[in-house]
Order: C-alpha cells, then sequence, then structure tokens
C-alpha cells in the first residue's frame, strides 16, 4: 500500500511528535528518578561502609577493654609508686629525696627543703592531679650537679624541676676559692586530687 505524500508527512510528524513525548519524558521524569537512585546507592554504599567500620570496632572491642585495663593498673601503679601519698607529702618528698642522695653522698648537700605548695598542673580543665611544689636549696661541684639533675629527672619521670638559681660557692676558709656552687630550684610533682 503506498501513501500519499500527505499521510506521509502525518507519520513523520506523529513519529517526531512520540520521540519528542518520549525524550521529555525522559528528561522530566526519569532522568530525576535516576539521579534519586544515584543518590540512595551512595548513602546505601555510606551506610555499608559505616557498617564495616562498626563491625571492625566491635571486633576490637574486647582488645580494647583490655587495653584499657592494662593502662588503668599502669596508671595505678604510677599514682601508687611514685606519687605522694594521700597523708604527709612532705615527708614523702623528703625520704624519696633522701634516698636518691645516697650515691651522691659527700658531693651533693641539700640541708634546706620546704614544705609543698599545692597549686593547679594548668594542662586541661579538670585534670586529675595537682601539683605539689617543693623548693630545695644545696650546694654541690658543677659536674656533679649536672649529673644530680640529670638522674633526678630521668628516675623521676613525673618530677619536674623549674625556677633553677646558680651561683658560686662562698669562698672557704682563708679566702680560697670554692670550686663549688650553689643552687635553689623548685622540684614539681603530680598529686592525686581524689586520693583516698
Amino acid at each position: 500500500m503506498k501513501l500519499t505524500k500527505q499521510k506521509q508527512q502525518y507519520l513523520a510528524l506523529i513519529a517526531l511528535g512520540t520521540i519528542f513525548v518520549v525524550v521529555a519524558v525522559y528528561f522530566t521524569v526519569m532522568a530525576n528518578q535516576f539521579d534519586k537512585i544515584a543518590a540512595l546507592d551512595k548513602q546505601i554504599a555510606d551506610a555499608s561502609a559505616n557498617v564495616d567500620k562498626a563491625r571492625k570496632a566491635i571486633s576490637k572491642a574486647n582488645s580494647i577493654q583490655q587495653e584499657v585495663e592494662q593502662l588503668k593498673n599502669v596508671i595505678l601503679d604510677i599514682e601508687t609508686n611514685n606519687m605522694p601519698p594521700a597523708g604527709d607529702k612532705y615527708s614523702w618528698f623528703v625520704d624519696t629525696l633522701r634516698k636518691f642522695l645516697v650515691p651522691y653522698q659527700n658531693q651533693i648537700s641539700i640541708p634546706y627543703r620546704s614544705r609543698e605548695v599545692i597549686g593547679d598542673v594548668g594542662m586541661f580543665p579538670s585534670f586529675p592531679y595537682k601539683a605539689a611544689t617543693f623548693s630545695v636549696r644545696g650546694n654541690a661541684s658543677y659536674h656533679q650537679y649536672g649529673r644530680f639533675l640529670s638522674d633526678l629527672e630521668n628516675k623521676f619521670q613525673y618530677f619536674r624541676v623549674q625556677k633553677i638559681i646558680l651561683s658560686p660557692a662562698p669562698p672557704a676558709e682563708g679566702g680560697v676559692q670554692s670550686r663549688k656552687l650553689e643552687f635553689d630550684m623548685d622540684i614539681v610533682t603530680l598529686i592525686k586530687t581524689n586520693a583516698p
């Protein structure tokens, strides 16, 4: 069957109209739906990644809990063995310093030790420790003082030495210049604020 030219034009217009309607429907309805599907796919992928992270964290929970318990024990050991007890902090400091000075007999003399001054550490808000500051004064040779200071800070990791004042020792009898120096310094240590 042969179509007339006019019918062929109508058919072409109908085909073009149909194509236009399909394209219009695609861009107005379908493209929006594809964007929503892509966004949902991304949300699903993110949620899946979060679930995987949560599963990994849950699987590590026991080892993390054990590590926390070990660290609590380390802190308890430090508080028990390296920090002043809840009672007389001055006696603890004097006894600790006396024991530490045993290898330095006749080399370092620290006749003056002040009572502690308690203050804030000033590091973090609600820090669970306070600072106890003890002032000490003594004399030693230059090299012995350097060794003493180094050993003190290495042995007592929770001590901090500050405000060091060094001066030559006064001349010995007969006006002979001494090879010693006098020192004045503060030793600061942490103390637990809620100690029993």
